[in-house]
């Protein structure tokens, strides 16, 4: 470990303005913590509930070399240990292990284990939208908190904390279920940026289902021509998180018109393995399979979708030949890097 001291910008609790001091700061030739097995702490939530998050650097002691954070996403699997590996490999074959913050949180379900004060999400007491930690919805217990309010928290932690003067920039990464929280946190999610001057991105990767932006969906066995379904079997198929009608109280808070702008303006990738054309896992309610056959048929269509009702956004699909439903090797791709870390 190598203690030194170096010229930071100390942001105020508003970050309206900045000083330059000199600040002892904990660098090192190697990230603090490398091993999943030992890189965890809970950060608290609110006054009474905490998260657990595999981490490589603490948030208390400052970090001068940090300028990039990764905050990734595990699936349905629930196996943020795994992620936070596959970050770290990532960070490692890019060059960027020493100036990269990785986070991996972990969306606990009733049946893991959890401390008291942990929280959960119980995705069979009703609806998807308002239990499914994908979708944003509320956790169970110990306090009832959104998926999407707990992304925030993180980003806003990293963001505006003195630890990490000179973070830059912010990536939020997803696969599988990961992949679907990235892509409806990156609709509705953080709105504004709270007011942080860090870039922040998504990368959604290999999810089943997108939140749709109007009531179109590709026609069966097409991925560019799009119309209204015959939703006589399937009425609800445009709700929250497939479209944008009947948000949860999270989404709510402001309008449909409003979603859109922000999802537009906001970098996003769509990172799809072509070879990702099985259906074991994968969302097969009617809801999302309005929305293709396949994962990647969903995902080439979407991107297809928006581009064709909303051609001013500044999203961006990446193609990974070869590979499937695999979390390490997406991550891992040569195009996932050049996402997750631009730089």
């Amino acid at each position: 470990m190598v203690i030194t001291s170096c010229t930071n910008v100390i942001k105020d609790k508003n970050n309206s303005s900045s000083n330059l001091q000199t600040t002892t700061c904990l660098d090192s030739e190697e990230p603090e913590c490398t091993s999943a097995v030992d890189c965890t702490e809970r950060l608290m939530i609110n006054n009474t509930s905490a998260l657990e998050v595999f981490r490589n650097q603490s948030f208390t002691q400052v970090h001068c070399s940090v300028i990039h954070a990764v905050i990734v996403i595990h699936g349905r699997d629930r196996n943020p240990n795994d992620y936070f590996s596959y970050i770290m490999d990532a960070a490692s074959a890019s060059g960027h292990t020493n100036d990269t913050l990785v986070i991996s949180p972990y969306f606990r379900e009733q049946t893991d284990s959890r401390n008291d004060s942990d929280l959960y999400w119980d995705r069979t007491a009703g609806s998807a939208s308002q239990y499914d930690w994908a979708m944003g919805g509320q956790s169970y217990a110990p306090t009832a908190v959104s998926a999407y309010a707990v992304i925030d928290k993180i980003i806003y932690t990293i963001g505006s904390s003195n630890a990490f003067p000179n973070l830059k920039s912010i990536v939020v990464v997803g696969h599988s279920a990961g992949g679907q929280l990235v892509q409806r946190y990156a609709l509705s999610g953080n709105y504004n940026n709270q007011g942080l001057s860090e870039s922040v991105t998504y990368v959604s990767a290999n999810p089943s289902s997108y939140a749709y932006l109007n009531e179109q969906r590709p026609l069966t066995g097409s991925t560019t021509s799009f119309a209204i379904p015959d939703s006589t079997s399937c009425t609800s198929y445009n709700n929250w998180g497939y479209g944008l009608e009947n948000p949860n109280s999270y989404v709510g808070i402001v309008s449909s018109s409003q979603l859109i702008t922000q999802y537009l303006s906001r970098t996003v990738t769509y990172l799809l393995g072509d070879a990702d054309i099985l259906t074991d896992g994968m969302d097969i309610t009617c809801y999302a399979n309005y929305q293709g056959a396949n994962r990647f048929e969903r995902g080439v269509a979407y991107f297809n979708f928006i581009n064709y009702f909303f051609p001013e956004n500044i999203h961006t699909k990446l193609i990974v030949p070869g590979v499937g439903h695999s979390g390490a090797s997406m991550i891992n791709s040569t195009q996932g890097i050049s996402v997750i870390f631009p730089n």
